[in-house]
This record gives structure tokens, C-alpha cells and sequence, in this order.
């Protein structure tokens, strides 16, 4: 019975998580089911990515709580946390370019290297998890450049382009 409980939990999860339209009633149903177990690093993993569309820090300590459960999960919270930070660093890339002066853009400047800085190491933990990944390869790619980390980029390319 508990058994079939909790499928059933995690279907009804699964249908608010893949509904845009419910994201409020979602992060209720997903709050009171860690409420009621945090050791659930798929339920955690999820909440995080819905986490991400209203509330960015909540999402990078989720994220975080899923990594420091370990296991299998670690390898896409690393991921997802390595991805929110570039895609802030493009946003903030994009409000660079779009500066009418040059303090704004050395600050955004500053603050894209920021946010690539910190996408880095989880990415980095992501390809030693799973070193085939290609995904995370051309996202260290990106990351090296914008770095000026010529030599990783070499490296993360040859790997990439070495995968079938």
C-alpha cells in the first residue's frame, strides 16, 4: 500500500512539474511533499527546476541539497546548477551589450565572468560523473572561452569531438 502511495505521489507530482499553468499549485504540492521527506533527491531535483522560473536562490539551494545527498541525482543538479549560472551570465552578457556607458558595461562585464566563474566547478563535477555527456562538454567549451581558458577549451573540445 505505501508502495502504490508513492507512485501514485510521484505521478501527481509529475503532472504539476510538466504544467506551466499550475506552477503555483505545483510548488505547493512539491513544498508539502519535501515537508514531509527531504531525502528525495528526485523530488528535490524537480522542485529546483520548478524553483527556477520564480525564485533563483531557492532553486541554487535545492540544487545544493541535492548534492549533498549524492547518488545518482548529483550528476543533473550539478548540470541544472552549472546551466542557471550561464544562462545568467548571458542575460547579464546581453544587458552588457546593450549598456550606454562604460561602467554599466564593465560591472555587467565583471558580472558575466562572475557567473561563468561559478558554472565552472559544477560543470566540471558533472563531466567527471559522467565523462561522455556532450552536453556538458560544449557547455565547458563555452565556459573556457568566456574564461579565456584557452587550454581547457582545447581539451574539452578534443574530448567532445572524440565521443561517438
Amino acid at each position: 500500500f505505501l508502495a502504490a502511495q508513492a507512485d501514485l505521489q510521484a505521478f501527481e507530482l509529475d503532472i504539476y512539474l510538466n504544467s506551466p499553468d499550475l506552477l503555483a499549485e505545483a510548488l505547493t504540492k512539491f513544498e508539502a511533499a519535501l515537508a514531509q521527506d527531504r531525502s528525495q533527491p528526485l523530488v528535490l531535483l524537480a522542485y529546483a527546476s520548478l524553483l527556477e522560473r520564480v525564485d533563483r536562490e531557492g532553486a541554487i539551494a535545492a540544487y545544493e541539497e541535492v548534492i549533498a545527498l549524492g547518488g545518482d541525482a548529483e550528476f543533473m543538479a550539478r548540470f541544472n546548477l552549472g546551466a542557471l549560472h550561464v544562462n545568467q551570465a548571458a542575460e547579464l552578457g546581453r544587458r552588457a551589450n546593450q549598456a550606454e556607458d562604460d561602467p554599466t558595461y564593465q560591472v555587467l562585464t565583471e558580472q558575466v565572468h562572475a557567473a561563468m566563474s561559478q558554472a565552472r566547478p559544477h560543470l566540471e563535477r558533472a563531466h567527471e560523473l559522467d565523462p561522455k555527456d556532450k552536453a556538458t562538454l560544449t557547455a565547458l567549451e563555452q565556459i573556457t572561452i568566456q574564461l579565456n581558458d584557452a587550454e581547457a577549451y582545447q581539451a574539452y573540445k578534443a574530448k567532445r569531438e572524440a565521443l561517438p
